[in-house]
């Protein structure tokens, strides 16, 4: 089936259609838990609103660029997100730097920590991405950099209030990147054929259904003695272990579809991408609640 794009002469959409915003959107959430996590008071200021900006460009950024260097992969496999038009490929490299640019001043703003920050997030999109490095081909550097940007996101909404990074703050962090890492494991699975294209060695290209499954449940076993730990140096967010024991009960529980499913391996593990995507939105909710009572 064809991937379809926006209309080759409206640059505009294509630029927005480069950005990928369906993919990321819900990812904001994670902005709105740093801005919580800090104070749930904080929520409506202008340093929020400025910090959900700074997240948006952020991940527009990321995600073009990637893009950008997956053009090969993308039109071999008909998914075309720098779609062919009169504006070259190459514009839309510029068109993501600019966003970085943009960024990075609005990010100068606040706190040059941010600023820092948006940085080194960038440059985690360029050497996962680009040649010569694309570390995206490396079986556990894939994982590794992808959860670290996201968990990034966690960040910029708790310095846009706060100006500041605390320990606890650099924990719950840390707990994303944890949490991301068999999300981004299932979605592998999903992009397997993609991958293949490239040879990039993905743990289940390189070892199969099962060994994949089993580091994505001694991830999640991560995860929850992670949050363990997180909750007895943070007194009153005992709340956060109980709910990720809950979560991650609830994603191993989850990860028999694939191996009981009649469909291929990566259709089965898209269709549980879109299940997961909602368990991590209720938990996301139910944690922001977490942070409420406990600040």
């Amino acid at each position: 089936m064809k991937f379809i794009g926006p209309a080759n002469n409206n640059y505009l959409g294509e630029f927005i259609f480069c950005s990928r915003i369906n993919d990321w959107l819900h990812t904001l959430g994670l902005t709105v838990l740093g801005i919580v996590f800090y104070s749930s008071a904080s929520l409506l200021t202008l340093p929020a609103l400025a910090g959900l900006a700074i997240s948006i460009l952020y991940l527009a950024h990321g995600f073009s660029l990637n893009n950008y260097f997956d053009i090969a992969i993308d039109q071999h496999i008909n998914k075309n997100y720098i779609p062919a038009s009169r504006l070259p490929g190459k514009k839309f490299l510029v068109f993501s730097y600019f966003l970085l640019l943009v960024n990075f001043f609005l990010a100068c703003l606040i706190s040059l920590k941010l600023a820092a920050l948006i940085i080194a997030g960038s440059i985690l999109a360029l050497i996962y991405s680009a040649p010569p490095f694309r570390f995206k081909k490396y079986t556990y550097l894939n994982i590794i950099l992808n959860s670290a940007g996201f968990a990034i996101i966690f960040l910029i909404g708790f310095i846009s209030v706060s100006g500041k990074i605390s320990l606890a703050a650099a924990m719950m962090s840390g707990l994303f990147a944890i949490l991301f890492i068999p999300l981004q494991i299932i979605h592998q699975i999903a992009h397997s054929k993609a991958d293949q294209v490239e040879n990039i060695l993905t743990v289940f290209n390189r070892y199969g259904l099962r060994p994949t499954l089993y580091l994505s449940c001694l991830s999640l076993a991560g995860l929850a003695l992670w949050s363990l730990l997180f909750s007895l140096i943070n007194a009153g967010y005992i709340g956060v272990f109980y709910l990720t024991c809950l979560f991650c009960f609830l994603f191993i529980l989850s990860l028999q579809r694939i191996k009981k499913s009649k469909k291929p391996y990566p259709l089965a593990a898209a269709e549980l991408r879109i299940f997961l995507r909602k368990i991590c939105i209720l938990y996301g909710v139910v944690l922001s609640f977490i942070f409420y009572f406990a600040s």
